[in-house]
């Protein structure tokens, strides 16, 4: 039996689909969640750049769905002949289509820009109020980081 080494972030995310290949093919794995913090010292050991990265006995596989398709196949999930694979596969890329259609509704919304406002109104009255929040904080720098958000900003001289 090989030895399997899953790397991915210590969330669900992309690395869901292949821990629960493990699970349905009853296949133990090392499970090795990155912390966010981390990943800028193993970003540049990874193959693309990108997690989740597979090892087998020592060998690395990046991408994703490679991964996926690679598990699918050791482990009977990729369809019972290369029809059924075929039909696998156009349904993954599918939902690849579906991701890329989607993807313009997930920008941002004036809902993110009240957000940011409202905290930053808090703020003004209360500047330790997200210390602990470096998610929020991340969030609003995002928002600030947007091209035009940042332009104006500068117009104006704000500084946040």
């Amino acid at each position: 039996m090989p030895h399997y080494k899953l790397t991915y972030f210590d969330i669900r995310g992309r690395g869901e689909p292949a821990r629960q290949l493990f699970a349905l093919a009853h296949v133990d794995f090392e499970d090795q969640k990155i912390k966010k913090e981390n990943w800028a010292v193993l970003k540049p050991t990874t193959p693309f750049g990108t997690l989740p990265i597979l090892e087998v006995d020592g060998k690395e596989l990046g991408q994703s769905k490679t991964i996926y398709r690679y598990l699918g196949k050791q482990f009977d999930f990729a369809g019972a002949d290369d029809w059924e694979s075929a039909q696998i596969d156009q349904w993954v890329d599918q939902l690849q289509d579906y991701d890329t259609a989607m993807r313009p509704w997930s920008a941002v919304s004036w809902a993110d820009l009240m957000f940011v406002n409202a905290l930053e109104i808090t703020l003004t009255s209360a500047p330790n109020f997200l210390d602990k929040y470096p998610e929020i904080i991340a969030y609003v720098k995002k928002i600030h980081e947007i091209p035009e958000i940042k332009e104006r900003n500068e117009k104006q001289g704000l500084n946040y």
